[in-house]
């Protein structure tokens, strides 16, 4: 994997975000979802959603403010990336949702749903649950979480649809939610 990470960054750029498994197009089996309880949840592309993700995320890797501000954010982790799963989760879990405001996409971004890159929303410091579990995906990710390990899973609440985070070996061991 670091021979791949290599011939993918350009010079400086540290390997956050541009991790082989998050910018395979195998990453897209990363979402589960149950049947849609509401018929206006039905009309949504998931799948289509985290691929724009994802692209624009690639996009705004070539701007050095970009990957300077997204690998002081991970350097906070580090001291973590011999630590237990589980250990891991915890921390970052709570980081994200202590540094990260909640705020819905239709306020943030007019639109009734958008999955932000990281880096848009530490940027902006809000996001959605999704903008929330995207995150904690990719630091896991940096912090050498395998992607076999981590879920990103599109579950049913009362008032539409919820994203959540399902990180284990044995999925799921650990919920890290906001």
């Amino acid at each position: 994997m670091k021979n791949d990470l290599e011939k993918m960054r350009a010079p400086g750029i540290r390997p956050f975000l541009l991790l082989r498994g998050i910018l395979a197009a195998a990453s897209m089996a990363a979402f589960a979802w149950t049947d849609a309880a509401r018929a206006d949840d039905q009309d949504l592309d998931w799948a289509g959603l985290w691929a724009d993700c994802l692209a624009r995320q690639r996009g705004l890797m070539w701007n050095k403010e970009t990957r300077r501000a997204l690998s002081a954010y991970a350097e906070r982790f580090e001291k973590l990336r011999d630590r237990p799963l589980a250990e891991k989760c915890a921390a970052v879990n709570a980081a994200v949702n202590k540094d990260i405001a909640f705020v819905w996409d239709q306020w943030n971004y007019a639109k009734e749903e958008r999955f932000a890159t990281p880096a848009e929303t530490l940027r902006e410091g809000r996001g959605d649950c999704e903008d929330f579990a995207i995150m904690k995906y990719f630091l896991l990710r940096h912090l050498d979480v395998p992607a076999d390990n981590l879920l990103l899973a599109v579950v049913d609440i009362p008032d539409g649809k919820h994203m959540v985070l399902l990180v284990g070996e044995d999925l799921p061991l650990v919920q890290a939610g906001n």
